[in-house]
C-alpha cells in the first residue's frame, strides 16, 4: 500500500493514499474499529490517570494483584521515562 502522511497543523495530520481502493479499505478499517470498540477517540487523559481510574473499577482482581498493580502505577508516575 502506498501513500503519504502529511502534517497539517500542530496536532493534525492528513493520510493520503495513491488509489481510491486503498483509501476505501482504510476507511472501512476505521469504521469497523469504531463498531468493535478497537478505535479509541483522542484524549488528553494522562496514562497514569487512566490506569488509576481503571484500577478503581471492578475487574475481578485478587487483592494482591490489585495492590501490585497500584504499586506499579505509582512507580510509573514517580519515575517517568524509566523502563
Amino acid at each position: 500500500m502506498k501513500g503519504n502522511l502529511t502534517r497539517r497543523g500542530k496536532t493534525s495530520w492528513r493520510l493520503k493514499f495513491d488509489t481510491r481502493r486503498q483509501a476505501q479499505e482504510e476507511a472501512a478499517k476505521i469504521i469497523a474499529g469504531t463498531a468493535t470498540g478497537e478505535y479509541v477517540e483522542r484524549s488528553k487523559t494522562m496514562v497514569a490517570d487512566y490506569l488509576r481510574s481503571w484500577l478503581s473499577g471492578l475487574h475481578g482482581l485478587a487483592g494482591k494483584t490489585r495492590q501490585e498493580y497500584g504499586r506499579l502505577i505509582t512507580q510509573l508516575v514517580t519515575t517517568p521515562g524509566q523502563p
